[in-house]
């Protein structure tokens, strides 16, 4: 049953590649080695949505995928492999193949801890590599700057070039004139120099087959912490050496009692104590005690015998002071 689905649907999204065919391209554009070198980190993928009894409880789908790290991790959108279900137990199970021809192919696990509502990271089981797609700064796109992405709607290989036209999508979202189709979606999406800035996410408007936008990868920086940085683009706009706010500083008060107990201790004793216990649990942080806040309280504990317990209570500050980090940038925040 999961093979005629397969073949119902590759059936189905087979027209689309012809609108974003790269047959026709000239073989001296810019891109053109891009797409040499990087075709065997793109992955097509098939996802079959299985219940426990191995029964299928959605239509299958197919989307992107590109090797993102060493490790055998690659990324796709999260729309392909995590739908709302109507059934409970419903669960996508993913296969991931380097050619859409060919037999071979690599079962996949969801990594949650490192995929949000736009973008996931999966991890190809069995598989390791000394190669992978290595990640740039979306920061330094542009308006009408030329991006490429390649991948497989409709599950044919395909490739296309775009003109970036808005980088205000109230959603964080890059808009790029361009056609995709259905399959398209988790394509890596590549600036001048083959640095992976973004991710396919599909068409803004589905009516519109002249407009796609993609996630830039600024915008899942735990992603991008997984792949290798791409070296500096020379064709980048000239970078400056930035301050960068990293961490605010905070100023906090713990205030903590010794609980009742005998006598033999004093408020001063025990300000000491928790000012030490306060700076080792703090190291990069300044400690100091809190003016006035030792407070002694005593109580009978055995009427009418006069048995005095004590408790102590005591306040300290906790300075942090902001961090900042060199960072080069096209412009300084």
């Amino acid at each position: 049953m999961l093979s005629l689905y397969r073949a119902l649907f590759l059936l189905g999204f087979a027209f689309v590649s012809v609108m974003v065919s790269g047959g026709s391209m000239a073989a001296d554009d810019w891109y053109d080695d891009i797409r040499k070198v990087h075709r065997k980190e793109i992955y097509r993928l098939e996802v079959n949505w299985i219940l426990n009894d191995g029964s299928q409880c959605d239509l299958p789908a197919m989307g992107t995928a590109f090797l993102f790290s060493p490790r055998g991790h690659i990324v796709t959108a999260t729309h392909v492999v995590d739908r709302a279900k109507r059934k409970p137990g419903c669960l996508p199970e993913i296969t991931a193949y380097p050619d859409a021809g060919s037999s071979i192919h690599y079962k996949t696990r969801i990594i949650p801890s490192l995929s949000d509502d736009k973008v996931t990271l999966l991890q190809l089981v069995g598989f390791q590599t000394d190669t992978s797609l290595r990640a740039g700064d979306s920061r330094l796109l542009k308006e009408n700057d030329q991006i490429f992405y390649m991948g497989y709607p409709g599950g044919a290989w395909s490739w296309n070039v775009g003109k970036i036209t808005n980088l205000n999508d109230p959603h964080g979202l890059y808009l790029v004139e361009m056609s995709s189709a259905g399959g398209a979606s988790g394509s890596p999406v590549f600036d001048k120099c083959g640095a992976v800035v973004g991710v396919i996410m599909g068409r803004p408007d589905p009516a519109n087959a002249g407009q796609t936008h993609f996630v830039p990868i600024a915008l899942v920086p735990d992603i991008a912490a997984v792949a290798l940085p791409a070296p500096a683009c020379a064709s980048e706009r000239p970078l400056q050496k930035c301050r960068v706010l990293i961490e605010a500083a905070t100023n906090t008060v713990v205030t903590r009692s010794t609980g009742w107990r005998g006598g033999g201790y004093s408020p001063q004793q025990w300000c000491s104590n928790l000012l030490s216990t306060v700076a080792a649990d703090n190291p990069t942080a300044t400690a100091t005690l809190v003016a006035n806040s030792a407070i002694e309280n005593t109580r009978d504990a055995c009427r009418p015998f006069n048995c005095r317990e004590y408790n102590y209570t005591c306040s300290v500050r906790v300075h942090k002071e902001a961090k900042y980090a060199e960072q080069m940038l096209p412009t300084c925040p």
